[in-house]
């Protein structure tokens, strides 16, 4: 038992943090910038599959996560830009220069794979032709409908 009483201020600290909408635009800054969850995680003392499972079940701090990610990506191409440009300058390897792109790169394709990667975005729209068909034939009947019920049969006053 007595663990439990630092769980639960433990656990009233992350949940006061979490209720705070500066402290989320804080850690997107943060990983927009360094790209690292984990460490964010660990720099505010908490768990990082909590803080993680907290932003992907929330719809809109999910989108603010993309949207770092994409960021990060974005400077990530930035610095393969700079290491392009000091290489043809002759100040960086051309081996370790391509060994330290191609890790940029792949970091940039698969955070940002529409913008960067080879991912493509293919609008398809499947429609169900049988479906269709009897819709149309069903619109038809419903322009087209005869009235084949016989009328009813009228009774003379003689037949009584």
């Amino acid at each position: 038992m007595a663990g439990r009483p630092v769980r639960k201020a433990k656990r009233a600290r992350m949940e006061r943090m979490f209720a705070d909408p500066q402290f989320w635009e804080k850690i997107f800054d943060g990983y927009a910038e360094f790209g690292r969850l984990d460490q964010l995680a660990k720099e505010i003392d908490v768990p990082w599959r909590m803080l993680y499972n907290r932003i992907v079940s929330d719809p809109k701090l999910k989108e603010m996560y993309q949207q770092a990610k994409s960021a990060y990506a974005q400077m990530t191409v930035y610095e393969i830009d700079d290491i392009r440009k000091k290489l043809e300058m002759g100040q960086i390897d051309p081996a370790s220069a391509k060994t330290v792109i191609n890790a940029k790169q792949w970091v940039a394709e698969k955070y940002a794979p529409v913008d960067f990667g080879q991912q493509q975005n293919i609008n398809m729209v499947v429609q169900d032709a049988t479906q269709m068909h009897l819709n149309a034939l069903q619109d038809r009947m419903k322009k087209t409908a005869i009235n084949i019920t016989p009328e009813p049969k009228k009774l003379d006053a003689e037949e009584l």
